[in-house]
């Protein structure tokens, strides 16, 4: 569940983070803004920004630090998934990033598929952690390449209290 931030800085105060956003050249603009409503269930609040051209920023603040660095670092150990996820610097932050990746399931001689076959993920993704913050952008129809220059044209800083 979600409400719809008025304001970018609602976004922020409710996130515990400074945010610049893009250029809306690189953008379209901003569509909608929302913020989660935590809930005994799922109790990590999240923002979500709409551009107009498609492509999302989720800042998801996680319980900590490390929290935030194993959730951006857990698919470098999965396996058939490391091979297609590139490092690169984003903000003076190691960053993981994939492309859109469709690959067809291949089957073993018992019935199982292999590993890293039939993997389908929605969109190409640039992440990373910001203090116990994990800043995502994404978009399905691109290649990662198009969205490094999003990522780094935007600043998060998570506020100290």
């Amino acid at each position: 569940m979600a409400d719809r931030a008025r304001t970018l800085r609602d976004v922020e105060d409710f996130i515990g983070a400074d945010i610049k956003l893009p250029p809306e050249g690189l953008t379209k603009g901003v569509n909608a803004m929302y913020t989660s409503k935590p809930t005994t269930a799922d109790p990590i609040p999240y923002a979500v920004f709409l551009f107009g051209n498609g492509m999302i920023l989720d800042v998801t603040r996680m319980p900590s630090a490390n929290d935030a660095r194993l959730t951006v670092e857990d698919s470098d150990d999965d396996d058939g998934l490391a091979p297609w996820t590139e490092k690169l610097e984003i903000a003076h932050r190691t960053a993981r990033a994939h492309d859109r990746l469709d690959v067809a399931p291949s089957w073993d001689s018992s019935g199982n598929a292999r590993p890293g076959t039939g993997i389908r993920t929605g969109n190409a993704k640039i992440m990373w952690a910001e203090g116990s913050l994990v800043v995502t952008v994404k978009y399905t129809d691109w290649s990662r390449l198009p969205l490094v220059a999003v990522a780094r044209s935007l600043s998060v800083t998570e506020r100290r209290p």
